[in-house]
């Protein structure tokens, strides 16, 4: 409890360090991009709520997974396309609802009769025009800031629904995608999705309703959808939690614990957990921080360089000026030569990585292979219909033992060149920047501070790895098809078809793992080339636009000179304390 109030007090004071500093950038007139990120990330730490919208197709069950999540049936569900409109739950200690209207009315309701409001036959294409409903009620969820959502099912035969949803999106800060295994995702879910990632970068996928299929049709529904979903819509599928929402609300109402245990609900409730309590406070409060130091540092520059500015004479600030723009011609074509090296090495660094996976899969197909055999050898004496399926789990087992070994060991070698290479054109693309400050200081005795980059390899990987091929129809028929044969013989062609499928197994993942790291790779370069230009282009600009500021006061006159100065050692001195606070 203390790090939770901890986290809240930091934030508060985070927000009201930001507003300190937004009205000392307003006074400096920064450029609009640098104040307006100030201001968004106030707009983000200061919201008292974080929506958690549970999304998706209807008939998936999101309602269930709601009344699951709280613990209790507050919300009616049916299976039928029920929800029609935007249900927000958020925490009260007393049960409490209503309805707020497109007109801005609102009316207290009875949390035992919501179908009226809430469900499509009650409030048939919102006909009462109405905006959303929120629900307040006491849960350990809700009371951390989580407000959670209840949207209406894309694609059912109620189009209001579908574009009530959407519209919704734009207020969405992470979402609950809900699927099940029968029937896997559709072309609308898919559309969807892509909608989403617009306005949506965190998403948990749950795979609803498992008790309905067992455990090889979930594992080809999952594999199906995951695939889908990663190459259709840009989302990355890092974790999908299988659980049947349902089974978790009953044994939860009525306290069974078997039902509970056997729902996988409470791996999803830890994640949740895990995410409200630390990343993403932590996550908002990095980004604000970061961003806060990079618009002091850049406003002192501003103060010192107007000062300078306001102490030289008219024709020198021209000359000055003239020679400054004339240097940042040269450092734009010095910043099209770093782009040009540094594709140059992210070319060699994929060139090295095939390299390396190829000698790779050739030694872990050869140990494999060898693996193999010596287990069927010291079991080959037992029954196949015992035998048959443990080689199987062996296979898998061992696949994904290397597999994971090796990418344990590649990331550490990416993470390695991408810290040489990172370091490396940041000691040149500091150079330019180190131009852009000798002059400044020679012309306007004005020093200029850099920020490093914090780039670091993606951690966003969607690699999962094969443990065995996917299914063929040959391979669906299980080992009926070796039951006709003789014993010797059914035992040779099984082994020599699990040898054969060791090389392809392996060249799968080698190629799985190698994609990966390579796009993370890229992902991270790209991340580091877009902070190099905007670096250089914001500083040479800002001092540009910082002279002409103090030309206009020059001309002014002195009264409003010496005024605009004792301005500016007020504003040096409130931005020197605050830098602390970030």
């Amino acid at each position: 409890m203390e790090t939770s109030h901890k986290q809240n007090q930091t934030g508060t004071d985070m927000v009201q360090a930001l507003a300190e500093l937004a009205g000392i950038l307003r006074n400096l007139r920064v450029p609009a991009p640098l104040l307006r990120g100030i201001m968004e990330q106030i707009n983000r730490l200061g919201r008292d709520t974080f929506n958690l919208a549970v999304l998706g197709q209807y008939k998936r069950g999101k309602t269930t997974l709601v009344n699951a999540l709280l613990g209790q049936e507050v919300l009616p569900s049916a299976v039928v396309p029920l929800t029609s409109i935007i249900t927000v739950l958020g925490y009260g200690e007393v049960p409490a609802g209503r309805a707020i209207y497109i007109d801005g009315r609102e009316e207290e309701i009875d949390l035992g009769n919501l179908s009226p409001y809430i469900t499509e036959a009650g409030n048939p294409g919102n006909e009462k025009q109405i905006k959303q409903v929120e629900i307040m009620v006491p849960s350990p969820l809700l009371q951390q800031g989580i407000q959670l959502i209840d949207t209406p099912g894309i694609g059912s035969v109620y189009q209001n629904n579908s574009d009530t949803t959407h519209e919704f999106l734009s207020q969405v800060d992470a979402g609950i995608f809900i699927l099940s295994v029968e029937p896997p995702i559709s072309q609308e879910e898919c559309r969807f999705l892509q909608t989403i990632r617009q306005h949506v970068r965190k998403m948990f996928f749950v795979f609803n309703k498992m008790d309905l299929a067992d455990e090889a049709e979930r594992k080809q529904s999952i594999e199906f959808s995951r695939t889908i979903i990663e190459r259709e819509t840009g989302f990355e599928v890092e974790t999908v939690y299988l659980l049947s929402a349902k089974q978790a609300l009953m044994g939860t109402i009525h306290q069974d614990e078997r039902l509970i245990t056997a729902s996988r609900f409470p791996e999803f409730q830890q994640a949740l957990a895990t995410f409200v309590r630390t990343e993403r406070q932590r996550t908002l409060l990095d980004a604000a921080a970061f961003r806060a130091k990079q618009a002091v540092r850049e406003a002192v520059l501003k103060v010192d360089l107007e000062n300078s500015v306001l102490d030289m004479p008219v024709k020198e600030v021209t000359s000055q000026l003239a020679a400054l723009q004339e240097h940042f011609v040269a450092i734009q074509r010095e910043k099209l030569d770093l782009a040009y090296l540094l594709k140059g090495e992210l070319e060699r660094f994929n060139d090295r990585l095939l390299m390396e996976m190829k000698d790779f899969e050739s030694a872990t197909t050869q140990t494999t292979r060898q693996q193999l055999q010596k287990f069927w050898q010291e079991r080959n004496n037992r029954e196949l219909k015992q035998l048959l399926p443990e080689t199987r789990q062996v296979l898998s087992r061992l696949i994904l033992q290397q597999f994971d070994q090796v990418r344990q060991s590649q990331e550490q070698k990416v993470e390695a060149w991408l810290a040489a290479t990172i370091s490396r054109f940041e000691q040149k693309n500091n150079a330019l920047l180190q131009q852009i400050k000798e002059l400044a200081a020679s012309l306007f005795a004005v020093p200029c501070q850099t920020i490093a980059s914090h780039t670091t390899l993606s951690p966003k990987s969607s690699l999962y790895f094969l443990p065995q091929i996917p299914n063929t129809l040959l391979f669906s028929l299980g080992d009926w098809k070796y039951r006709f044969l003789p014993r010797s013989l059914a035992g040779k062609i099984f082994l020599n078809s699990c040898l054969d499928e060791i090389h392809e197994l392996v060249s799968m993942n080698c190629g799985r793992l190698r994609y990966d790291l390579s796009s993370r790779a890229a992902d991270s370069i790209r991340t580091f080339k877009r902070e190099l230009d905007n670096c250089l282009e914001e500083a040479m600009q800002d001092v540009l636009a910082t002279i002409q500021a103090g030309m206009e006061i020059k001309n002014q006159g002195e009264e409003r000179i010496l005024e605009r100065r004792r301005e500016l050692a007020g504003l040096r001195t409130r931005l020197t304390g605050l830098e602390p606070q970030f």
